[in-house]
């Protein structure tokens, strides 16, 4: 097992930090290394299998080989779920990083409903949520 793992892919334009990296000898097969995202709640989202989707497209990468599941591990029930990446989440991964790309500093985007996740946001500080949305009201809401 390794500890954190940078990783970049120029062919997919990301790179990332994961969490764990775990390598296991199967003599039939090699080694087989395996992504693993740690969580600090009881309880996982979408949002989390994309991020460990990402992982695995950039260990692909990487490889040069496939890497067909990841784990997400849980602190809050010391708990690993083993994820299999579908087609659904490697389209999700490529569609938000072309959102991302293609974000402009004249269009606000629309804020999350779950004010929850705006507290230990890395961007929280650019972004300004109540601040943004105390000054522009409806449209920081996307109700314009």
């Amino acid at each position: 097992m390794w500890g954190e793992f940078y990783i970049r892919s120029e062919n997919l334009g990301l790179h990332g930090k994961i969490d764990v990296l775990e390598s296991k000898n199967i003599k039939s097969v090699g080694t087989i290394l395996t992504p693993i995202e740690r969580k600090r709640g009881s309880s996982y989202h979408d949002n989390d299998e994309v991020q460990l989707a990402a992982y695995c497209m950039l260990l692909e990468d990487y490889l040069d080989e496939p890497v067909r599941m990841g784990y997400l591990y849980l602190f809050g029930t010391n708990e690993r779920y083993a994820i299999t990446i579908t087609d659904w989440h490697r389209e999700k991964v490529i569609e938000i990083t072309e959102a991302i790309r293609n974000m402009r500093l004249d269009c606000i985007p629309d804020f999350t409903a779950n004010r929850n996740k705006c507290e230990k946001c890395s961007t929280v500080q650019y972004c300004m949520p109540l601040e943004t949305e105390m000054l522009e009201g409806a449209k920081a809401k996307g109700l314009e």
